[in-house]
């Protein structure tokens, strides 16, 4: 129960106050909602993103393994030190229901020089131009990925938090308005009956002095 004084206006106070509270928990309430079903929504395409990443590094590997198995090792480690492609990661603000958030441009660009560095390492098995795609592939899924769970992460905080937000108000603050409004709605119904009884008494004390 709130500490306040017992009297009309402050009923009138706590009576608008409990219209605020209910249409602000309504809100936030609705939006909750929202932000939940969103949640679930990124859920499912992380676990699709998962699985994606999954397979694409299972046949990367497997591509690795024949490359490395038909490669001489010096060569294929100078071949790993060419900048085949060029990434580029820019962050995007954006918004989602009203929440900061951010996407990942990312930019594959093949090394100008490419073709005139392929010739260098034609020693090395056919089979590394697939994995090296299918390395690329698998950067560019790990980082879409990295964007899905930045967004869920960033999205559970905020449900914690409005969460919180809903209980306050639902299990707390307009419980006690409404105790309140009920407390003092008593004591003002008290004071008018007592109020009310001694304008009787008042009245019966002048009718019995008239006579």
């Amino acid at each position: 129960m709130l500490n306040v004084n017992p009297t009309r206006m402050e009923l009138s106070n706590l009576k608008a106050r409990l219209t605020m509270a209910k249409r602000g928990h309504k809100l936030l309430k609705d939006k909750l909602d929202e932000m939940i079903k969103i949640f679930m929504e990124l859920l499912d395409k992380v676990k699709e993103n998962r699985k994606k990443v999954d397979e694409i590094l299972n046949k990367t590997i497997d591509s690795f393994i024949i490359t490395k198995s038909n490669s001489f090792p010096e060569i294929l480690e100078a071949a790993y030190l060419v900048p085949w492609q060029k990434c580029e990661i820019k962050e995007k603000l954006s918004h989602l229901i009203g929440i900061k958030i951010f996407d990942f441009d990312v930019s594959l660009q093949q090394n100008s020089e490419y073709k005139n560095m392929q010739f260098q390492f034609f020693h090395i098995s056919k089979e590394l131009k697939k994995t090296i795609n299918l390395q690329t592939k698998l950067l560019f899924n790990i980082i879409k990925l990295s964007e899905t769970e930045f967004k869920l992460n960033i999205l559970g905080n905020e449900i914690a938090k409005t969460r919180r937000r809903v209980n306050a108000l639902e299990y707390q603050m307009i419980p006690e308005i409404l105790e309140t409004i009920k407390m003092i709605s008593s004591k003002i119904e008290e004071n008018e009956r007592s109020t009310l009884v001694r304008i009787m008494k008042v009245k019966d004390i002048v009718r019995e002095n008239s006579i």
